[in-house]
């Protein structure tokens, strides 16, 4: 190498560490920076000329990103503050106008979002945080709450994070659980009482009752044919009454009388030209009168002799004022009458001894409230208390829409599981409630958002409730280290990173995230200042070579003269 070689060798010295300096004090200013990542200095030979005869000319600079670097992920306070332990980027976006992503899609460890006056996730340096949309559900939506299936590989999909939407919630009662025992010794007649509130689709707050009265059980059995003779004359008459089936009645002290029964006409209405038959049964009471709602029913069967509907029937009877008795309720079961189209017509009726009927019925104390269907059943258990029938029921309510806007409301109550006192059972000398319980909510307004390790942005109430409004999803590249940086310390993807993936947290090879935690940068504030002293003698060094190299040029130009 030449004189003139050596000048330029170390002036290509004093470039390289002067850019190796550049790189530090940017690290060192950065320290504090969130997500920031460090970048490090890598030096190459230059070579003049080619082959085996060139030779090394000098040195050039170039400063690496070291995105793949995790830092150290530190506590806070704030709920919206984010971290990712692993791999991966939060997507973010320049420039929100209109609820709309409108400038350039960015990738970022940089966690430390505030919500601003507009309810969107902004960072320190200004960029909007990108997730999937959810829908009540709890499903992928577009912003008309159109149901999708994001795709991983574009950013179309993708909408600003905010909380607008968010400001009030409710949550209709669709289901009322109820945990209870009663006694063994109780009367027909005898009725215990429970409440519950209750709650519309709009956050209105409904009371409900909920009564338990024992009943008769009142086990019919038989048969009905399709097409009976007309009359009373024939081998197969088209109507038939089981009489004096005795039900007695309780008085007020508790004694029973045997002096009242009821009687049961069944009369063959129609057979239809498909095959299904329907059969009127009428009840009527001696030394009382039978309610006019339950005095008359239609036993309907299907072309293959299949009872439609319910075999359990309600009968409420009002017995004579001289008797001093309780009403009645009386659980008329025709599950035992068999359906035979040639068979003749007859049934007998006796009361069950064999299990325990409660009849239960739920009701509104607000004035034009109404049950559109479902309003009481019968629950019958075994004699050692265990609940046999049936585990849940449902109701349709009407919340007088017509003066509070609510749509009606279907609930299911929950008696517990079948064969067991999960749930309501028979048991002990007096009544024993457990719990009421509802999954509705009132009205109430917004309180604040919480993001979980899954990546779920979720909106939390005064009321106690929470909904899932976004998720974030994790962006992957196959070389982050070839991310380009971009000014607000995030990155936009190039040729060398490759394009992005992106993943739910947790899966997929991605990280998961860290709620009120954000990432450290990664700047070891020891290594730099090691490496500015490193650097600081080789930029002396470079230029000790330049002011050799000038002197020597001297002493050739000295030997001329």
């Amino acid at each position: 190498m030449s004189l003139y070689g050596s000048l330029f060798s170390g002036v290509t010295g004093l470039a390289a560490q002067s850019r190796s300096l550049g790189t530090i004090s940017e690290n060192i200013t950065n320290v504090n920076t969130v997500g920031y990542k460090s970048k490090t200095s890598q030096f190459s030979t230059l070579v003049a000329g080619a082959g085996s005869k060139g030779a090394v000319a000098g040195v050039t600079h170039n400063s690496v990103n070291n995105v793949s670097a995790q830092g150290l992920l530190q506590p806070t306070e704030n709920d919206t503050d984010i971290a990712i332990s692993g791999n991966g980027f939060f997507v973010v976006n320049s420039n929100v106008q209109g609820g709309e992503a409108t400038g350039d899609t960015m990738f970022t460890r940089a966690g430390h979002f505030a919500i601003d006056a507009e309810g969107s996730f902004v960072n320190a340096a200004g960029h909007y945080l990108m997730g999937w949309k959810l829908g009540d559900d709890g499903e992928y939506v577009d912003g008309a709450g159109n149901e999708i299936v994001p795709d991983p590989t574009s950013e179309a999909d993708l909408m600003p994070v905010d909380v607008t939407d968010v400001a009030f919630s409710s949550k209709a009662t669709s289901e009322v659980t109820l945990q209870a025992s009663f006694p063994g010794s109780m009367k027909v007649g005898d009725n215990y009482v429970t409440s519950s509130r209750a709650y519309d689709e709009l956050g209105g707050t409904h009371n409900m009752e909920f009564d338990f009265t024992r009943s008769d059980h009142l086990e019919v059995a038989g048969t009905l044919s399709a097409n009976p003779n007309p009359g009373n004359a024939g081998t197969k008459p088209a109507s038939f009454t089981i009489s004096n089936v005795s039900i007695p009645s309780v008085t007020e002290n508790g004694s029973s009388t045997t002096t009242t029964s009821v009687d049961l006409t069944f009369d063959h209405s129609v057979t239809n030209a498909d095959g299904s038959t329907d059969w009127t049964v009428t009840v009527a009471a001696t030394n009382g009168t039978v309610d006019a709602a339950t005095t008359t029913f239609t036993l309907s069967y299907d072309a293959d002799g299949e009872l439609v509907g319910d075999s359990m029937r309600e009968v409420n009877v009002a017995w004579d004022s001289s008797l001093e008795a309780r009403d009645s309720i009386i659980a008329l079961d025709v599950g035992g009458i068999t359906f035979a189209p040639a068979g003749v017509p007859a049934g007998t009726a006796s009361l069950s001894a064999d299990d325990y009927i409660l009849k239960f019925a739920a009701s509104t104390s607000d004035s034009g409230d109404s049950f559109v269907s479902g309003q009481s059943t019968f629950l019958t258990f075994a004699n050692s208390g265990e609940l046999l029938s049936p585990s849940s029921v449902d109701m349709v309510v009407d919340w007088n829409d017509a003066a509070s806007l609510a749509p009606n409301s279907t609930i299911s109550f929950d008696f517990g599981r079948v064969g067991t006192k999960s749930g309501l059972g028979i048991g002990g000398d007096s009544f024993q409630l457990k719990s009421t319980g509802q999954d509705g909510v009132g009205f109430a307004p917004f309180t604040g958002v919480t993001i979980d390790d899954d990546g779920f942005v979720i909106a939390n109430y005064k009321n106690g409730t929470y909904k899932s409004i976004f998720r974030l999803p994790i962006a992957d590249f196959n070389n982050p280290n070839g991310l380009n940086s971009v000014e607000g310390n995030a990155f936009q993807s190039t040729l060398e990173s490759g394009r992005f993936f992106l993943n739910n947290a947790g899966s997929g090879g991605v990280g998961t995230v860290v709620p009120k935690t954000l990432e450290q940068s990664t700047v070891d504030i020891a290594r730099e200042f090691s490496n500015m002293i490193i650097t600081q003698r080789a930029f002396s060094s470079s230029s000790t070579v330049i002011t050799t190299a000038d002197e020597m040029l001297q002493e050739l130009v000295q030997i001329k003269r």
